[in-house]
């Protein structure tokens, strides 16, 4: 092999090494914005849920969910699970209402789940109670005062992180909480049917 066939085969070596490094720092940053386009949908999915509990004294059945996901072309949070026949009235604030697990094989983005706990729903309605009331002010001719008073409350919920944001944790730590609350709700729900039968 001559010193030209030396240089060329250098070249060609080094060519296809940025090609595959570029091949990978994309599919990497595919997985980033997947993850991110993902946790931005279920904080969509928060509002629209607080926004249904509000007006309707209940949580959403599947089908407006889908829909919603539909409409907003939610796409990229994937496969919704939706919780609610295993959620009572006095379920605790870190019960999950809604996941959607994200199989991710990067360096940088593990596997894991984007979720939504009544918590998070809680304070998306909070934040959606004091825009309707700023709403109505403005329609009322209110003073920019008042208004100011309101957009100031809805600022220090969301610094506080009170914003009713989604959540993300991987796939392990996830599963365990599911499980546990899985299991409780399926323990209380037969406890209950054996007593309303008077079987005890």
């Amino acid at each position: 092999m001559n010193k030209h066939q030396k240089q060329l085969l250098a070249r060609f070596c080094i060519v296809m090494a940025l090609t595959i490094a570029l091949i990978a720092a994309l599919s990497q940053y595919r997985n980033v914005v997947n993850k991110s386009e993902a946790i931005k949908a279920m904080d969509v999915l928060s509002m629209e849920i607080a926004k249904y509990d509000l007006f309707h004294g209940e949580l959403p059945p599947k089908d407006y969910i889908l829909e919603v996901i539909n409409r907003y072309k939610l796409f990229r949070i994937g496969s919704v699970k939706c919780r609610s026949q295993w959620i009572e009235p006095g379920s605790g604030p870190e019960t999950i209402l809604l996941f959607s697990k994200k199989n991710y094989n990067s360096l940088f983005v593990k596997s894991g789940y984007v979720y939504l706990t009544k918590e998070d729903m809680l304070e998306s309605e909070e934040i959606l109670k004091l825009q309707i009331k700023k709403s109505i002010l403005q329609d009322n001719g209110a003073s920019n005062e008042e208004l100011a008073k309101i957009d100031k409350k809805i600022q220090q919920l969301i610094l506080s992180g009170k914003d009713g944001k989604s959540q993300w944790a991987d796939t392990k730590t996830f599963e365990k909480v599911l499980s546990k609350q899985q299991n409780e709700a399926e323990i209380k729900e037969f406890l209950e049917q054996h007593i309303n039968a008077q079987v005890f």
